[in-house]
């Protein structure tokens, strides 16, 4: 299954210094290319931006959406959740970051 989306948050499962990473997506962009594009960051360069990232231990779809849920800089609705490669993805809806906020 494939589903496209303006923001996606991604993580990989199991690692140590797990992150989940939202990104912004080019028009028509879908989870799988992003899965694909985190694997080889050329593919990340002029289509995904990196908006936001929040120290998780994500371990499941589940993880990935309370760390969203409790992070005062960002708000949204989750969508679809994917796992491509070693990636879940979970498309996002509605994202709102507060104004002036730096990627960390």
């Amino acid at each position: 299954m494939e589903f496209t989306g303006d923001y996606f948050a991604a993580a990989a499962p199991g690692d140590a210094d797990a992150q989940v990473r939202v990104y912004h997506g080019a028009q028509g962009l879908d989870a799988v290319q992003l899965g694909e594009a985190l694997d080889n960051p050329e593919l990340l360069e002029g289509n995904w931006q990196l908006v936001h990232t929040i120290p998780a231990a994500a371990a499941s779809t589940e993880d990935i959406v309370a760390s969203l849920a409790g992070d005062t800089t960002l708000s949204c609705a989750e969508g679809e959740s994917q796992v491509v490669g070693r990636w879940r993805i979970v498309r996002l809806q509605d994202v709102r970051l507060v104004p002036g906020r730096q990627v960390r």
